[in-house]
């Protein structure tokens, strides 16, 4: 302005109107004879009621000028500003004209003029440009809120957008809008606040030359922009640059809190790690991690190649790795466990250092929290467990079993109350609480706590309580029996009603006298039914045949005495009474052995007999 005000006085030199004085160096321009000049100024214009007026040209004249001198003035009649020439170029002053006021508001107006900040050559109405003494985490450009927190900040390399927690704003977190023809509102395509992210495609069948979203990176010349991330009606992509890795993050939304403190992650995206949700991944440093979800992976440094969906899902992971959790708070406690997969609400909610576990369904294998390889399938499945090798498959399936290990439970409420160890239940509410069982059927030995039991059939051993070494297999079979052991019953309620031990029942009904009974205890075997025999019958060691009988020193019992006692007893002494057999049935093996025993003593007898004929005979031939 100085050089500009310095050609106005020159200028002014050549048109004097009236020279009033000229002392010496010092000329006045005046209206007023008492004036005298001031001793600084080679030329003084004064007057009270006067102005000054410099050359008007047109535009065209003014081009015309023949080798205009450097801070020549003239006033552009078409252009109505004043023009000043230097650097071989005429300039307008016009200031004025482009700063302008409305009330409390200033704007900038001019036709076709572009504004650059940091550059000379601004190829859009505003450039900013940055240079190389710009840090990498200085921005270029930033805009603040009332409290001074970075709403929205460029930087060299990274863009970021915050928005605070809490309240949701009128306008929401962050949006980008498209405009209709009119001055209508505009159409919303994305929108991210603290409890939701939406974008929104325009489904026309027209497809926009730059795509529906877009935003691209610049490489080190003026190339073609990177695409880092564009939506489109058909399709949304996202590209981040591989390998190196921005101080800001590849991609990031954030959400700033109530203070200047740091923005809480909503998304970011890099090569490394992917995380979406409210500071999802915080700490993370490990990497090829998918976080998803509120504080989803919040603590996890180390760990790597984790999948972790759901709110708070895998929340204390530390150093684990290669776990997959879905589902809110799936995973929750797990620190350092490897290689498990969890699905589901609170699934695997209490794993610690547990691996190579499966928890599939809400709140499946909850309670686990160093136990691995063990399988739980459905809802509550395994909830309390905290051991290793179990596999539980349905609802609350092994929802009690706190330390058992290798068990299989598969069945809704199969195996419910189980502690135990090394137990196969398979059906509803099958197995109890003891060790090394099988039992298969609905409701087989459901409050059974015996161990060494093998129990096959719907309600087999129903009422069963304790007691081990039993084999039921049918329907019902053994229902009634609460403490026995040692039993062996098949078929169709067998051993219904037997409450004792060691007692064999073969048979398709609840009767006390089945087609086969059997005592264990006592080597006793009943046939309550015909039995045809086509084969040899061999007798073992259940007969014991007197061979003493034969011995030298044997002495028989007297004839008439032995007559007297088949009279008194009404059957030979060896076999079983009338009153026994109709008591307790007959003993097979008992009267084998005693009419066997009886025809040994009747050879005896006969060759006793023998011998006193032969006697009498002798004697008579002697006579």
């Amino acid at each position: 302005m100085k050089k500009v005000l310095i050609s106005l006085i020159v200028i002014v030199m050549i048109f004097i109107i009236h020279i009033d004085s000229v002392m010496g160096q010092n000329t006045a321009v005046t209206d007023n004879e008492s004036y005298t000049p001031h001793s600084s100024a080679i030329l003084d214009v004064y007057s009270l009621s006067k102005g000054l007026l410099v050359p008007r040209l047109t535009s065209t004249q003014r081009s015309n000028i023949t080798s205009p001198a450097d801070g020549l003035l003239v006033y552009d009649t078409d252009a109505d500003t004043y023009y000043y020439f230097a650097n071989t170029a005429w300039h307008p002053i016009d200031a004025p004209s482009l700063w302008s006021e409305n009330s409390d508001t200033v704007y900038i107006t001019g036709v076709g003029k572009r504004y650059g900040v940091g550059t000379a050559s601004p190829v859009a109405k505003l450039t900013v440009q940055g240079d190389a003494t710009i840090a990498a985490d200085e921005p270029l450009f930033e805009v603040k809120n009332s409290t001074g927190d970075v709403i929205f900040a460029v930087y060299e390399n990274e863009v970021q957008v915050n928005f605070k927690e809490g309240a949701k704003g009128v306008k929401g977190g962050f949006a980008v809008g498209g405009l209709s023809g009119s001055k209508a509102t505009p159409t919303e395509y994305m929108r991210i606040t603290p409890d939701s992210t939406r974008i929104y495609i325009n489904d026309a069948a027209v497809k926009g030359v730059k795509g529906g979203f877009a935003v691209g990176g610049l490489s080190g010349t003026k190339n073609a922009a990177n695409k880092y991330f564009m939506i489109n009606d058909d399709s949304a992509r996202i590209y981040l640059k591989d390998p190196a890795k921005g101080v800001k993050g590849g991609f990031a939304v954030g959400g700033l809190s109530g203070t200047k403190g740091t923005g809480v992650n909503f998304l970011d995206l890099t090569p490394d790690n992917y995380f979406i949700g409210h500071n999802a991944g915080q700490y993370t440093t490990g990497v090829n991690n998918s976080f998803i979800g509120f504080e989803a992976g919040y603590t996890n440094t180390t760990g790597f190649n984790n999948v972790f969906i759901g709110r708070k899902a895998g929340y204390s992971n530390i150093n684990g790795y290669n776990n997959m959790f879905f589902g809110n708070e799936s995973g929750l406690s797990n620190i350092s466990g490897e290689e498990n997969t969890f699905i589901g609400l609170q699934s695997g909610y209490s794993n610690t250092t547990g691996r190579y576990n499966i928890a599939l369904g809400s709140s499946a294998g909850s309670g686990n929290i160093d136990g691995f390889e063990n399988v739980y399938i459905g809802f509550n499945a395994g909830k309390s467990s905290n051991s290793s090798g179990n596999v539980a498959v349905g609802s609350y399936s092994g929802y009690q079993n706190l330390t058992g290990y290798y068990n299989t439970f598969i069945g809704m409420h199969a195996g419910w109350s189980s502690t135990g160890v090394t137990n196969t239940y398979i059906g509803y509410s099958a197995g109890g609480n003891g060790s090394y069982n099988v039992a298969i059927g609905g409701q087989a030995a459901t409050s059974s706590v015996g161990n060494y039991n093998v129990f096959m059939g719907h309600q087999v051993a129903l009422s069963h309580t304790s007691g081990s070494n039993n084999v039921m297999i049918g329907y019902q079979a053994g229902r009634s029996m609460t403490t026995g052991s040692g039993n062996i019953f098949l078929g169709k309620m067998a051993g219904y009603s037997e409450t004792g031990s060691d007692k064999l029942y073969i048979d398709n009904s609840s009767t006390a006298a089945p087609l086969i009974y059997g005592d264990f205890s006592l080597n006793d075997l009943v046939f309550n039914g015909d039995v045809n025999i086509t084969g040899t019958l061999t007798g073992g060691k259940f007969f014991s045949y007197k061979t003493d009988l034969f011995e030298q020193n044997y002495e028989l019992v007297p004839l008439g005495d032995y007559v007297s006692e088949i009279k008194d007893l009404g059957h030979l002494p060896g076999l079983q009474s009338l009153e026994d057999i109709n008591a307790n049935g007959v003993n097979y093996s008992k009267q084998i052995e005693g009419l066997v025993n009886e025809l040994q003593k009747a050879y005896l007898y006969i060759e006793e007999l023998n011998k006193k004929i032969e006697r009498i005979e002798k004697e008579m031939s002697n006579k």
